[in-house]
């Protein structure tokens, strides 16, 4: 008996998943459920970007221990572009 729920409740979530995420579609929820993706989707890639750039800074700087240590990682104009 549980699994015979199982399985209805695993194909009603498949057949959502496939039917809901239309952009034919033009109701209240596709909208704001594309709006919700395509604005999140732009903080996140540029999060990924950001850290991207961080972490090619900290590649390129090389430390000179006869002097004095920059507390910040700073990247050279020549290296950005």
């Amino acid at each position: 008996m549980a699994r015979k729920i199982k399985y209805t409740l695993a194909a009603v979530a498949l057949i959502c998943a496939f039917t809901q995420c239309s952009t034919k579609k033009n109701t209240w929820a596709t909208r704001s459920y594309h709006y919700v993706t395509a604005r999140y989707n732009v903080y996140f890639n540029a999060k990924q970007s950001y850290m991207k750039g961080v972490e090619a800074v900290k590649d390129a700087s090389v430390d000179d221990y006869n002097r004095i240590l920059d507390i910040y990682p700073g990247g050279d104009q020549a290296a950005a572009n």
